[in-house]
């Protein structure tokens, strides 16, 4: 019977095989995002572009939303700065400039 680490190299060796290293990596190493064709690699899954802009998309409208009733009451002005956060650091993971 294999042991967990023979499974491990197995699963790794078979994601390897269909061209799914990064996935399998990512999965690993915790998120990452690749610039070049705006997939997003988090909990072993690929999310692609289109999916991270309808993000983006959906965390503006709510945004904007919660900023046009923030100043009636807290809850508003938190859920406000909830979507803010979500909204400015997928914008920031988008223009993060490539370590060199």
């Amino acid at each position: 019977m294999a042991n967990q680490r023979d499974s491990g190299d197995l699963i790794r060796q078979l994601a390897t095989s269909f061209g799914m290293a990064d996935t399998y990596n990512s999965r690993l190493e915790g998120s990452k995002y690749d610039q070049a064709t705006g997939t997003l690699y988090c909990d072993g899954m690929a999310v692609s572009k289109s999916s991270v802009e309808t993000a983006l998309e959906f965390f503006q409208r709510q945004r904007d939303y919660f900023r046009s009733t923030a100043d009636k009451d807290n809850a508003s002005m938190e859920q406000f700065l909830n979507y803010s956060v979500a909204y400015n650091a997928i914008i920031m993971m988008m223009t993060k400039k490539e370590d060199n």
